[in-house]
């Protein structure tokens, strides 16, 4: 007959360490999943151009990027940086920017000089030259109806040096700021574009 085995203080201390560690295989795995979840979320909020939903999504995003101080007492944080949130820093900005804030969209990307900075940045001008010649349209004076309009056809044709900028620094190679840059280029697409 086969001697029972005993519980020792050794055998518990091993299996709470393997609880642990098999815990956290199984847990990091899933935060990084839902993470990416919730960035859908948000992606297709703001896609659909709902403010609402994607300010919730946003908060659900906060979460994650407040872990990002644990990470850095295990030297960390520039890995998670580095992979998971490198498109973080323009959530709030696309926010600002879905919600019609253009001035503190602007404000808050005023110094950088990354693809998705320098492309915001040039749709951020072209929303204010588009509400510029609207109001042009709306006044009454027709002299100075005319010199509104004229100040934001040449906010609209700025906007191209963002865009071009943008187009050396996609690393997709994407065509909306090229799209963007002939529009601001053509003097007729352009007049069309902003009425």
């Amino acid at each position: 007959m086969a001697e029972k085995r005993k519980i020792s203080l050794g055998r518990v201390g091993l299996a709470l360490l393997l609880t642990v560690l098999f815990g956290l295989t199984w847990w990091v795995p899933f935060q990084v999943g839902s993470f990416y979840s919730h960035q859908d979320q948000f992606s297709g909020d703001m896609l659909r151009g709902n403010p609402t939903a994607a300010r919730e999504s946003l908060a659900k995003l906060e979460y994650y990027y407040g872990w990002n101080s644990v990470l850095d007492n295990f030297w960390l944080d520039g890995l998670a940086n580095k992979h998971l949130f490198y498109n973080a820093p323009y959530y709030r900005s696309s926010l600002d920017y879905l919600t019609g804030n253009y001035t503190k969209t602007a404000k808050d990307l005023e110094n950088d000089r990354t693809f998705w900075a320098l492309y915001m940045k040039g749709n951020v001008k072209w929303r204010i030259a588009q509400g510029m010649y609207k109001h042009g349209l709306e006044v009454k004076d027709k002299k100075e109806g005319e010199k509104i309009k004229k100040e934001a056809d040449a906010l609209a044709y700025s906007s191209k040096d963002e865009y071009e900028e943008a187009i050396r620094n996609d690393p997709a190679q994407s065509f909306p700021p090229k799209w963007n840059y002939d529009l601001t280029t053509d003097p007729k697409a352009r007049m069309t574009a902003l009425i």
